[in-house]
């Protein structure tokens, strides 16, 4: 029995788990689905640069089903879902004197308002 009724244990992510039943891929004692993956807002290709490549990938995956590696960096206004907004707002920045994608920018970091359903798959950051 793993659930957290039953084991009085931790449940970081709510899911009715205890943790020591989660997996735990880097052998940290933090299940995977509770730590915070790094990245670079704007950088939805994930080769490590914000640049036009990202954007045509956002509207890509908006219009062709391509996969995006980390969906929280192509929420470039960080409203919690990807869509044509974050393709205008990373053109805008890089073409007409925008505001530059939210936090973490232009260095890795975590998401500030991490709860939404985004999540990173991989990610360039370390």
């Amino acid at each position: 029995m793993c659930d957290v009724d039953s084991t009085g244990g931790a449940d970081c992510d709510g899911d009715g788990l205890d943790d020591s039943c989660e997996t735990d891929t880097d052998g940290d004692g933090t299940p995977d689905d509770c730590e915070a993956d790094d990245f670079i807002r704007g950088n939805a290709n994930n080769d490590g640069n914000v640049d036009l490549g990202d954007g045509i990938l956002i509207l890509g995956y908006l219009f062709s089903g391509d996969a995006i590696p980390c969906l929280d960096a192509a929420d470039c206004d960080d409203n919690g879902q990807v869509d044509i907004t974050d393709a205008i707002y990373l053109f805008t920045y890089q073409f007409a004197g925008g505001a530059a994608p939210l936090a973490p920018f232009p260095a890795c970091g975590t998401d500030p308002t991490d709860g939404d359903a985004l999540d990173c798959l991989v990610t360039t950051c370390p």
